[in-house]
């Protein structure tokens, strides 16, 4: 049925078509409004009639009932998206869940072997507690492996006994190389902080050092040297440009970064708003320089 109505609705356009321009051209001006007229009217019922051949073929159309001779549009069923069903990860790869417990940046030393202890972490790792502690070669040796111990608490500072040792291993740190950024499972659920010691190094040329019992000290840094930025900070017309450049200095006092800081953030976040900022922040910078 389908077919022939669109087979039917084909013929109507080309008759009324060729109809249509024989008009326009026997029948003079009056022709001429005829035969655009039958084009018109046929092209009209041609296209219903395919629309209508389109329509039977649509498998949600359920064909009016109660002696209606004209089809009805409105029973056609509504089309409803279906949710998507979630996304499989992709082959060969695997979707890794992760949250942080704490981080903490560090600025300690092992000076019988020039170690310097930079940042530990904990975080939660496909449902385990895992730590990662970031180590800088401070020595003029090449260190190839470490053997570290640890100790930590729970959240209510109960002490954790029992957590197992780690091997460093299969790297090449030279003067100045970080190391050790890999997760070490502490095999406890309940671990909320922890403290990492450092128990022997093996040196490149077969060296052992064992440093087991040594504790970890403050590095002794040099002072921060304000007078060579000075300058440059007063050069700054808002604080926003006074805050962009201190944020290119590594080697901020880490006071300065914690308390100052973010109050010259403020500063540069209200200045389109209030006006230029940059006196009240020299003023806190002259304050913490004293």
């Amino acid at each position: 049925m389908s077919g022939f109505l669109r087979f039917a609705g084909a013929v109507l356009i080309l008759v009324g078509v060729v109809a249509g321009f024989f008009l326009m051209f026997e029948g003079g001006g009056v022709g001429i409004i005829s035969g655009l007229s039958t084009a018109f009217s046929a092209a009209v019922s041609g296209c219903m009639a395919i629309g209508m051949g389109e329509l039977l073929d649509r498998p949600d159309y359920v064909v009016p009932s109660g002696g209606s001779n004209h089809s009805s549009f409105s029973n056609l069923s509504s089309e409803t998206k279906k949710p998507s069903a979630p996304k499989a990860p992709a082959k060969g790869k695997v979707e890794v869940k992760q949250s942080a417990i704490y981080r903490e940046n560090t600025a300690l030393i092992l000076p019988s072997v020039n170690i310097e202890l930079v940042e530990k972490k904990l975080q939660k790792k496909d449902g385990k507690v895992v730590a990662k502690f970031v180590f800088v070669n401070k020595s003029p040796n090449t260190i190839t492996a470490v053997l570290a111990g640890f100790s930590g608490t729970d959240a209510f500072g109960n002490v954790l006994t029992d957590l197992p040792d780690h091997q460093y291993l299969d790297f090449e740190a030279k003067n100045g190389d970080a190391f050790g950024e890999e997760d070490v499972d502490l095999q406890s659920s309940v671990i909320r902080h922890v403290d990492v010691s450092i128990k022997k190094v093996l040196l490149s040329d077969g060296t052992i050092i064992d440093v087991q019992g040594e504790s970890w000290q403050e590095e002794e840094k040099p002072a921060f040297n304000w007078s060579i930025h000075m300058d440059k900070i007063r050069a700054c017309k808002t604080s926003a440009q006074i805050h962009a450049y201190l944020k290119r200095i590594d080697n901020l006092p880490l006071d300065f970064k914690n308390d100052v800081m973010p109050k010259i953030q403020e500063m540069a976040d209200v200045e389109r708003m209030y006006g230029n900022s940059k006196e009240s922040t020299m003023k806190l910078i002259d304050e913490f320089i004293g």
